[in-house]
């Protein structure tokens, strides 16, 4: 009898020691890959941090500047807007030679301008119209 409960604990014993070394075994295989999930979760969250950082900078303000836009003398023909964060263009053209008056031009010119956006310096145009405006 004390020889039977004698190898009954012998084989628990024997069966913890095989599962503890097989957990081991897994967990050692298991390191590599929770490294490298680490290391991915780790640049993820770097660049949801750039990214907040980057949805906290203030947005320009279009409503006004769309106005403006919308303001064109009427010898400028609009055919193109592009506007982002950083920079617009827009593109068109002048109806007719001499349509478009130096005053008119450099009026509109100064609505377009704002605490949000610099206008890059554009002579009065003689056909085609580009402008391009950078954000402050």
């Amino acid at each position: 009898m004390m020889l039977i409960a004698g190898l009954a604990l012998a084989g628990d014993y024997v069966h913890r020691e095989i599962n503890v070394r097989q957990t081991e075994a897994d967990l050692a295989r298991e390191i590599p890959a929770l490294r490298a999930e680490l290391a991915s979760r780790h640049r993820a969250q770097t660049e949801l941090a750039a990214l907040q950082a980057e949805a906290g900078r203030p947005a320009p303000v279009f409503g006004p500047w769309l106005r403006a836009v919308g303001q064109a003398p009427g010898a400028v023909t609009l055919t193109a807007l592009r506007a982002t964060r950083e920079e617009f263009i827009l593109a068109g053209g002048v109806t007719a030679v001499g349509a478009l008056s130096e005053p008119a031009w450099r009026e509109w010119l100064g609505r377009l301008a704002s605490a949000t956006w610099r206008i890059e310096p554009a002579a009065l145009p003689a056909g085609a119209v580009r402008l391009t405006g950078r954000s402050r």
